[in-house]
């Protein structure tokens, strides 16, 4: 395990059968998305099916432009390979209304969504099946 991997690994913690990853502090939009690609590719490495992504702490940075929704849900998409199931909790003014990168992100296979509080984004993610579970 690298250095970046034993990062995450003590900064995920464990709530009623997800991982949940709260990033903080202020970043430039390159860096939080780096910050939560790094989180979804160490899910998906570790066999972590659902994952909360709570950056209501993380800011600095200005609402992404369509164009840059776009690209960000292709990398998240990519990344998480239909294998992880991601719910974020973002703040308010980061949401779109149209969720467009909720769409982007679901037509390239990945199942995702985004919420302005963390237990509402937990209560949608804990109604989700684990994709990295085997059906019984």
């Amino acid at each position: 395990m690298n250095e970046s991997e034993d990062k995450f690994r003590s900064d995920l913690n464990f709530e009623d059968g997800c991982a949940c990853y709260h990033p903080a502090g202020n970043v430039s939009l390159a860096e939080a998305v780096e910050h939560c690609t790094e989180a979804i590719s160490f899910a998906r490495t570790y066999g972590i099916g659902r994952l909360l992504i709570d950056a209501t702490q993380l800011g600095g940075f200005p609402s992404p432009t369509v164009a840059e929704r776009y690209w960000i849900a292709r990398n998240f998409a990519f990344q998480a390979k239909t294998l992880v199931t991601v719910s974020f909790a973002l703040q308010a003014h980061l949401l779109d209304p149209e969720r467009f990168g909720v769409t982007v992100a679901t037509n390239l296979g990945m199942r995702t969504n985004a919420f302005s509080a963390k237990s509402e984004a937990l209560a949608w993610l804990l109604t989700q099946p684990d994709p990295m579970q085997t059906p019984k």
